[in-house]
């Protein structure tokens, strides 16, 4: 549940920091949305395990 509220947490920040990049750089911007993809495609544990 904590890695859940947590992907939330972080979410809209990085979805306005994409939307940013965009007007500085378009595939940075492309790119920042696919890992943004990946990152609430895989399951909380998955993440928490990949951090360590």
């Amino acid at each position: 549940m904590r890695a859940i509220t947590r992907q939330y947490r972080v979410g809209p920040l990085l979805y306005l920091a994409g939307f940013l990049l965009a007007f500085v750089n378009v595939p940075l911007s492309i790119g920042t949305y696919l890992l943004l993809a990946l990152y609430f495609a895989l399951p909380g544990s998955a993440i928490d395990r990949a951090r360590g």
